[in-house]
């Protein structure tokens, strides 16, 4: 009597070993795919969503889309592309290449993935997510807020300085200049822009102001002694390297200029935009 359970368990084990195991295959996990049909709108929907970020609210047209099947699940699509740029009165034609999911109808175009509604997959990030700080200028009520990573050796970050006060002589843009040290050491970032001398550290009547800083950082290098031994000398070297810091090992930024941008779809926190859309951004009129 006292060996039955046992007998019962070794049944039940061996009816288990026997049992095959289930293999569920791609188009039993997906309910719904995109068919061949549903593709060519699908796709176009969420490329005008990229062409929008990267030329505005120009006219757009997406055509001649041609479906090349990379596996059951993945489609590669190519596409032509018209860009009429209303402001200028020019237009851009090129190809772009996606590659789509038929299962999750997600996709990633020219360096950025989109989800099946229209979303945007990058990370946000909130003020106090990005530690350090830098040089705010333009009005609360701009219609454009930004968070810029610049170094005063980089030529790329002066166009970008140059853009941005023609932007704020418009009032269209709310914008804070946080100096790094990617092409120099903190100390020479320091020394080319005089950190230091400015409001950020002190109220002091000869402190640096907005356009002097600018000034100062939108130039390669700067021939001027500083003051080592002054007393906010040591804050501005230690504010250089936690902007570094962020836009390294936070936002994991290779090159500068970087931007974030303040996104409306998510309240009080900023997205990295790409180079397409910064100089969107930043030219409007070109």
């Amino acid at each position: 009597m006292k060996l039955r359970p046992l007998c019962s368990l070794f049944a039940v084990l061996i009816l288990m070993l026997s049992t095959p195991v289930p293999v569920f295959s791609a188009d039993a996990l997906c309910a719904r795919p995109l068919t061949d049909q549903s593709v060519p709108a699908h796709f176009t929907r969420l490329a005008r969503q990229q062409m929008a970020l990267e030329y505005g609210a120009a006219g757009v047209d997406i055509r001649k889309l041609q479906l090349l099947p990379v596996d059951r699940d993945v489609v590669r699509v190519d596409a032509f592309v018209q860009v009429s740029k209303t402001e200028a009165g020019n237009a851009a034609s090129f190809w772009i290449t996606g590659w789509l999911s038929r299962c999750q109808g997600t996709l990633i175009v020219r360096g950025n993935a989109w989800l099946a509604d229209g979303s945007l997959v990058t990370p946000r990030f909130s003020v106090q997510q990005l530690p350090g700080q830098g040089l705010v200028f333009g009005k609360e009520n701009a219609p454009l807020h930004v968070i810029a990573f610049v170094d005063s050796r980089c030529p790329h970050c002066h166009r970008l300085i140059g853009y941005a006060r023609e932007l704020l002589k418009k009032g269209a843009i709310r914008i804070e200049f946080r100096q790094v040290a990617y092409l120099e050491t903190a100390v020479e970032a320091v020394k080319d822009a005089r950190l230091h001398e400015t409001s950020l550290f002190n109220t002091r009547p000869d402190a640096l102001g907005a356009d002097d800083y600018l000034d100062m950082v939108g130039e390669l290098n700067s021939t001027l002694e500083v003051e080592m031994h002054a007393p906010d000398y040591e804050k501005a070297l230690a504010l250089i390297q936690t902007n570094t810091n962020t836009a390294r090992d936070i936002l994991h930024v290779s090159a500068v200029p970087a931007v974030l941008v303040l996104d409306k779809k998510t309240a009080g926190e900023y997205r990295l935009t790409g180079l397409a859309e910064m100089n969107r951004l930043f030219q409007p009129d070109l």
